[in-house]
């Protein structure tokens, strides 16, 4: 031979026999070599590659292994070129991907006890939780979680927390919330406005029934029937006395 070839990319010289030699598997060359280099944790080759290859997100390769990357476990998590995954931290799950973490969503949330979780939990009824939180926090008496989830509100005039729903809910029918507090029953002779944040007297000519049922009607200010009257703020019309009569419902006053 007249001259000398370098060894091509994957190959190397072989010290010994002064040949070119393929790189074993977990190493690599450029060509041109006497030896091979070994790849890095996270990166992987197989024979006669001229270069190693970083591990794809969500596959890692270790010390040991480096003959080809394995994908992480449900629950775990691996960067580009990673030699190991990883569970994420507290309040933060892996990615659909599993290629990193993200914080779970306000209205959940995820615990030390649950590093291999998928998902982040949801919250109890009547609790809140932010952004990226280990746990939630239970709201106060009269206060229920706002629509997002991440702040307790106070029930407004109208409705009060419900013992089931740990939500606002509209005031039963008769009943009425003033000051933000727990719904109160209107005393007879008035019955709540359409808003349910305050009593109103009967005007005359109607009265309020205050006697339970599941019919609205009965919770609201009612035309007093024929041969019956009301002037105002009772609970029942007052029937006509013998020989006075009306000829219309909602009278007012004898005449």
């Amino acid at each position: 031979r007249t001259s000398c070839d370098a060894c091509w990319p994957g190959q190397y010289e072989d010290a010994s026999t002064h040949t070119c030699t393929a790189c074993p598997a977990k190493w690599a060359s450029a060509g041109g070599l006497n030896a091979c280099v070994e790849c890095a944790a996270g990166e992987v080759t197989v024979n006669g590659q001229a270069a190693c290859q970083k591990c794809a997100p969500g596959t890692h390769a270790n010390v040991t292994d480096r003959k080809e990357c394995h994908e992480c476990p449900s629950g775990w998590a691996a960067g580009y070129g990673s030699d190991a995954c990883a569970t994420c931290p507290k309040g933060y799950k892996v990615n659909a991907l599993n290629t990193g973490c993200e914080a779970c969503a306000a209205a959940k949330y995820k615990d030390a006890g649950m590093a291999t979780a998928v998902a982040c939990a949801d919250c109890p009824a009547g609790e809140v939780a932010g952004y990226g939180a280990e746990n939630c926090t239970k709201c106060d008496e009269g206060e229920a979680p706002n629509s997002i989830g991440d702040k307790c509100e106070p029930c407004p005039n109208g409705q009060e927390l419900g013992n089931i729903t740990k939500t606002c809910e509209p005031c039963a029918f008769g009943w009425v919330n003033v000051d933000g507090g727990l719904c109160e029953e209107c005393d007879a002779g008035k019955a709540p406005n359409g808003a349910k944040t305050a009593c109103e007297t009967c005007p005359a000519g109607k009265a309020h029934n205050v006697t339970p049922t599941t019919a609205a009607v009965d919770y609201t200010c009612v035309f007093c029937a024929e041969d019956h009257y009301s002037t105002g703020g009772v609970a029942a019309c007052s029937e006509c006395p013998s020989g006075w009569a009306t000829n219309a419902v909602g009278a007012e006053a004898l005449r």
